[in-house]
């Protein structure tokens, strides 16, 4: 048990700030009053918890109190010190100083937007009482673990609710410090189709429309099974032309308006994500 005084000071751009000399000279890392370890447990707990919740454990727990408004101040000052992390990761990469070590000549990617309900300020402050999350991973393999299970090897994780601009500058930023990706050759990407998902795509990485939202919309939208039997069939054999005029034939004798929408529909995601419906090694 130690004690230190707290100081307020203004930084470079005229904004207040409190440091702890002591804390910076023992090289001890704290967000405000709360230490290193304490705010790792309450990201931990934020995670699976309300911010009531999870302060009422924190206190419990370690015999510090803490409110949920004190958690959630904590969870929002990580926050920004990520982004500004991140930021500066970002620039970095952009002026070339970015090479990870690790190489892997073909890279498998994924993305995915993420529904959240949004709470309380955030709600307000959005307008609205969900946002999409973007979510993606890059990772060169994966290692038998036993049983059914497999671990992704070399795994790079983003997160965000940026643009897709944004979005797309800091995953590249992250991956680049994990891989040296001049000595990859190909970077393979599955998504389900999502302008931003399409927009992270650079000249070197192959767009591949998802093999489960494919075949989900492919249930969705035909009724009958021979139908979709014979949709499978083309894409098996790489025919797209063929593809695309059985569709049309398919929607064309349907007689209940409901399931010819739904045959325009699977149409249009087909057409709209053609680039990606055949594998890589047969484009």
């Amino acid at each position: 048990t130690y004690t230190r005084a707290v100081y307020e000071t203004m930084d470079a751009y005229g904004t207040k700030r409190y440091v702890y000399l002591l804390d910076e000279t023992l090289e001890l890392e704290n967000v405000g009053l709360i230490s290193e370890n304490y705010a790792g447990m309450l990201v931990a707990g934020i995670t699976e918890m309300s911010y009531r919740a999870c302060a009422e454990k924190a206190s419990r727990m370690t015999g510090q109190s803490i409110s949920a408004m004190g958690v959630w101040n904590v969870i929002q000052a990580l926050g920004a010190k990520v982004s500004e992390e991140e930021k500066e990761l970002v620039k970095a990469h952009k002026e070339g100083q970015v090479k990870g070590k690790r190489t892997a000549p073909v890279l498998f990617e994924e993305a995915d937007g993420v529904w959240i309900n949004l709470q309380g300020k955030d709600r307000r402050k959005n307008g609205f009482d969900k946002a999409e999350m973007k979510v993606s991973i890059a990772y060169d393999g994966w290692k038998y673990k036993g049983g059914q299970r497999y671990e992704l090897d070399g795994k790079v994780s983003t997160a965000g609710f940026e643009k897709a601009k944004e979005f797309q500058e800091a995953r590249e930023a992250l991956i680049a410090s994990e891989y040296d990706l001049e000595k990859t050759d190909l970077r393979l990407l599955n998504g389900d189709g999502a302008q931003w998902i399409k927009k992270v795509k650079d000249k070197s990485t192959v767009f591949q429309l998802d093999l489960f939202h494919r075949n989900k919309s492919i249930r969705e939208n035909i009724k009958d099974v021979e139908a979709r039997q014979a949709i499978h069939e083309h894409l098996e054999s790489c025919d797209l032309d063929g593809l695309f005029e059985y569709l049309e034939k398919y929607r064309n004798s349907l007689g209940e308006d409901e399931w010819i929408e739904k045959a325009g529909i699977l149409t249009d995601y087909f057409k709209n994500n053609r680039e990606g419906l055949l594998p890589y090694q047969k484009m």
